[in-house]
């Protein structure tokens, strides 16, 4: 629905012949418009297809369709990762000339299309891909704006400040209340009006404990999970009653970690990798890092994907963070190693309605499925 709807308001935009409708506000919703199908294809991709670095983007990905229904049903094929990747770029690429820097509000700055999330998102486009240069160059673009920095604490969820670079705006009559939930709805525990589907893991705790004084620990507490076990929960989305939490979906820190990681790819170990970190350390209360720690470059880039688990924990980023490094979804318990990148089951199955409906994706299935 996102897609159709995005693809109708770039194609139908530019003939509407509408007073007052200005040329450079049909190109500004034409850019928003691309910013979200890029975003909602990402996404898409990321679930249904295995990472760039299973066969450098030839497996197939999700059908890439790019124009307005006009009432002829067709039944497309899926693309490649790399077709879907490269419209996702160009999408971005070509909204960037006509998206805004800002608009008048704090919630539409950090909750609509802007050259900042445009920015950031071809950052972590390129991060998946392998392609350091870029992604740290766009990172960057989005750090050196004034309009996006660190926040000194950990009270920015739901807040719309600097820290955001791009989040999905709710409130308490949206249809997070009157539907299947919000975030807070699967992170919260039946105690706190929640369901109790998504507590830390042992491993995720453990992360947490090797050192002390770990600040993003404090963002959680424990209580009786759905399976009636004492166990910690996030606090990161706090309100499971309205569930009026907005969803972060690209953060300022994230720009940071791309960054630090990208120029460690490049640089090795290197003093602009270690002071990036640095910062998101210091707010967290814990020591500084510097170059003597590390004896080598896949030595600090564990370390910064370490921070990275802790820092963007519940918000989306450690499978796919697991999968483009190489690594299994299960690190912990009897199956410890297993569900690698090209492994059956790490993306999810084609929905049976799709393939019975579509002829050309029923031999396009997932393996294993």
């Amino acid at each position: 629905r996102v897609i159709l709807r995005a693809n109708t308001v770039i194609d139908k935009v530019p003939g509407i012949a509408e007073s007052g409708f200005t040329d450079a506000e049909k190109k500004q919703m034409i850019a928003e418009a691309k910013f979200m199908r890029a975003i909602t294809y990402f996404s898409l991709v990321n679930m249904f297809a295995q990472p760039y670095q299973v066969s450098q983007g030839s497996n197939l990905g999700v059908p890439l369709v790019l124009q307005a229904y006009e009432g002829v049903v067709e039944f497309p094929s899926r693309a490649t990762v790399n077709e879907v990747h490269a419209q996702i770029a160009k999408d971005l690429t070509e909204a960037l000339a006509d998206l805004p820097e800002s608009y008048s509000t704090a919630a539409n700055t950090r909750g609509r299309a802007t050259k900042g999330a445009a920015n950031a998102l071809l950052s972590r486009l390129h991060l998946y891909r392998n392609e350091w240069s870029q992604a740290a160059a766009a990172a960057n673009q989005v750090m050196s704006s004034n309009l996006y920095a660190l926040a000194g604490n950990y009270n920015f969820y739901d807040a719309n400040t600097a820290e955001d670079v791009f989040s999905i705006q709710m409130s308490e009559i949206d249809n997070s209340r009157t539907g299947a939930g919000g975030w807070a709805s699967y992170h919260r525990p039946a105690s706190a009006g929640g369901r109790g589907d998504a507590p830390f893991s042992s491993s995720l705790v453990a992360a947490y404990l090797e050192e002390a004084g770990d600040k993003r620990l404090a963002l959680s507490d424990s209580a009786n999970a759905a399976d009636g076990i004492r166990r910690r929960f996030t606090l990161k989305y706090s309100d499971a009653v309205t569930n009026r939490d907005n969803a972060p979906l690209i953060r300022t820190t994230e720009m940071y970690l791309n960054r630090a990681e990208a120029l460690a790819e490049v640089d090795g170990v290197n003093q602009n990798s270690i002071d990036l970190v640095n910062a998101l350390r210091t707010r967290a209360g814990l020591a500084n890092w510097t170059l003597a720690d590390f004896a080598s470059k896949a030595e600090l880039i564990d370390a910064i994907l370490n921070e990275r688990r802790k820092e963007l924990a519940f918000e989306g980023h450690r499978r796919m963070d697991l999968l483009r490094r190489g690594k299994p979804l299960r690190s912990s318990g009897p199956n410890a190693g297993e569900s690698k990148p090209g492994d059956n089951k790490v993306i999810l199955p084609i929905p049976q309605r799709e393939v019975d409906i579509n002829p050309n994706l029923k031999s396009q299935q997932n393996p294993g499925y």
